[in-house]
């Protein structure tokens, strides 16, 4: 592995190697080099380094079980508290009118606390679902009316 990086605790601190990147296979496909001169934010990240590879970019996570997803989920559902922190601190800002986007992000993070729940539910259920009165009416009686 080509990446030999550490983050030290304090401001950005940091031990580069000074091997020259290779392009490998990544999270974004094969032969796709994470290096520092073809990054976006190149002008703006503290860890720029040419002709080195990416310090924040870590190898993907093994994800083989149910557990494996959970820890994932609840990963990003601590970056959804953040986002939804820093929305709602914006649109203060803003002059507290609603803003889509804290409404999207607040959607999103209970989008992600519903998937946990209900991967973390183990408990066997059964659930019937009907429409109609026919049979139904007949059969509850007046439980179907209530």
């Amino acid at each position: 592995m080509v990446k030999n990086e550490t983050l030290k605790e304090g401001p950005l601190e940091e031990k580069r190697s000074l091997i020259k990147a290779e392009v490998k296979t990544t999270p974004l496909g094969k032969n796709v080099a994470l290096i520092c001169d073809n990054c976006y934010v190149r002008d703006k990240c503290p860890m720029f380094k040419p002709a080195q590879e990416c310090v924040f970019t870590s190898d993907r996570p093994a994800i083989e079980s149910v557990a494996d997803i959970m820890q994932v989920i609840k990963s990003l559902l601590a970056v959804q508290v953040q986002r939804i922190n820093q929305a709602r601190n914006i649109e203060n800002l803003d002059g507290g009118y609603p803003d889509g986007s804290l409404s999207a992000e607040m959607d999103r993070f209970v989008d992600y606390a519903r998937t946990l729940k209900d991967l973390g539910d183990t408990r066997d259920t059964l659930d019937i679902r009907a429409r109609g009165k026919g049979i139904i009416s007949q059969i509850f009686g007046d439980l179907y009316k209530k």
